[in-house]
């Protein structure tokens, strides 16, 4: 497939030579014309997410399903992902970034009016994977795309570019999807995401380079089918043991899991290209991006779920209240993200990461106090939670490509991805299985406030957990992402 003359970008992610270095023959106003578009995407999975958050106590309402239960519409959406995710990387490669993004764009915008058009939770449940296999493209994809024309000393600026607009979503989110629950019908929450969809397709085809991998990778199914009954297996296992679903099959699922991640890993280590490449993980930043940064994003995982249980539930809000209030947390998440760059230049990514990390662990001891906290001091803490959050999503995400070479971007963000979305996942088990555990040990049978703020307890436990993981980062971490370019 012949480039479109655009750019010198290399015509696949696997390493093959080019002539001319992408990095230096893109303009920087098209770089940024391209983060832009792979925020929109980023902006359609937030608004999307965040919007649903408030309405599922509503939704679990209309469909005569206890509130926890709705906990399947949010994992079967990331166990998708989770899921497919492996392959993106393949996709890219196979049939280039270009194609691939726009039809996960589709795929996503598809399953979106199939929600809208849900009549039950297994009806809602399906149409969710319909936009995870969309969603699982369109992410991995974007971001590699941009990273394989950006230089590492424009790494930290170009991922604002991507991550501000991006995280517009979640200041509308919530509010939005409370207002259109509370005062029009969830479904419209759904709907929005088609016109959006349509304009970043549009725009993702004339931006994005054309060109994939003249070796053209053959794909591993037999490594696909295994890692994602691995990964699908442990998430949707822990959903159905939570919520009480079917125990049964939980339990089997998981076994399976179990069983599929071992073979998983024998199978990549007698591979010389696997699909999901476990060597990455030798590289000191990415697997310290991967491994100590589970337990902070498993705790991220759990506030969709606990917000709202936490202000429609506890504190008896309205959807759009309770919305409204999760956008002061959102709020500080912008704030930061404009100056989290200058921040990481500033205190290096060692120092800034360990004390942030301690500060999100204290920040979620905080939360647990919600309850009996005046109102002024529950707003203050969403707000710095959103500023310490941003802050250390950014220092997570960007460190983990430090030292890794171009030619493995490709699998590094397929990678990443994975992981955020598995620990996304199991977090939204988790938030389940604590809230569900502490109903039964109050006998009410009731969920509460005091059945929720203390799962925030533990939260705050695995983010402390992190923050001592944090201290085997070297004095040096993210030089190379801190230089500035001569010349």
């Amino acid at each position: 497939m012949r480039d479109d003359g655009q750019t010198g970008a290399p015509a696949g992610a696997g390493g093959a030579s080019v002539a001319t270095d992408p990095t230096d023959t893109m303009s920087d106003r098209r770089k940024i014309g391209l983060a832009l578009v792979v925020a929109c995407a980023l902006f359609m999975e937030t608004l999307d997410s965040t919007a649903l958050a408030p309405a599922l106590p509503t939704i679990a309402d209309e469909f005569g399903e206890p509130p926890l239960h709705l906990s399947l519409a949010l994992s079967s959406y990331l166990v998708t992902l989770a899921v497919l995710i492996p392959a993106s990387g393949w996709a890219a490669d196979r049939f280039g970034p270009r194609r691939v993004f726009v039809a996960a764009v589709g795929m996503f915008v598809l399953g979106s009016v199939l929600c809208s058009l849900s009549w039950d939770l297994m009806s809602l449940v399906a149409a969710r994977v319909v936009q995870g296999m969309g969603g699982a493209m369109m992410s991995p994809v974007g971001r590699f795309a941009l990273l394989r024309v950006t230089r590492k000393d424009e790494m930290l600026r170009m991922m604002s570019w991507v991550t501000v607009p991006g995280l517009i979503g979640p200041v509308l989110g919530p509010g939005l999807g409370g207002f259109l629950t509370e005062y029009a019908t969830w479904h419209w929450i759904f709907l929005l995401n088609v016109p959006i969809g349509l304009i970043g397709a549009i725009f993702a085809w004339r931006l994005i380079p054309a060109g994939a991998a003249p070796a053209r990778p053959r794909l591993d199914r037999v490594g696909l089918l295994l890692a994602g009954l691995g990964c699908g297996g442990i998430v949707f296992g822990m959903d159905l043991l939570t919520t009480g679903i079917g125990r049964e099959i939980g339990i089997a699922l998981i076994l399976a899991a179990a069983v599929s991640v071992t073979l998983y890993v024998r199978r990549a280590r007698a591979q010389a290209d696997p699909l999901i490449d476990l060597g990455l993980l030798r590289d000191r930043y990415f697997a310290f991006s991967i491994v100590a940064g589970f337990p902070f994003r498993l705790a991220m995982g759990a506030m969709p779920l606990l917000f709202p249980l936490l202000f429609q539930l506890g504190f008896g809000l309205d959807a759009f209240r309770s919305g409204m209030l999760t956008v002061c947390s959102t709020i500080g998440i912008i704030g930061m993200k404009a100056v989290a760059p200058w921040l990481i230049r500033r205190f290096g990514y060692r120092r800034l990461i360990i004390w942030n990390a301690v500060a999100n662990g204290v920040i979620f001891l905080a939360q647990a106090a919600f309850p009996v906290l005046p109102w002024a001091a529950i707003i203050l803490v969403l707000l710095a939670g959103g500023l310490a959050r941003s802050l250390h999503f950014t220092a997570l995400g960007t460190i983990a490509f430090a030292e890794l070479p171009s030619s493995r971007l490709s699998r590094a963000t397929s990678m990443t991805s994975m992981g955020m979305q598995m620990s996304n996942s199991l977090g939204i088990g988790l938030g389940s299985s604590m809230v569900a555990l502490l109903t039964w040990h109050s006998g009410t049978g009731a969920i509460g406030a005091a059945e929720v703020a203390p799962a925030f307890l533990v939260l705050g436990a695995l983010t402390m957990l992190h923050a001592l993981w944090c201290l085997r980062l070297p004095a040096d971490a993210g030089a190379a992402l801190m230089a500035r370019r001569s010349g």
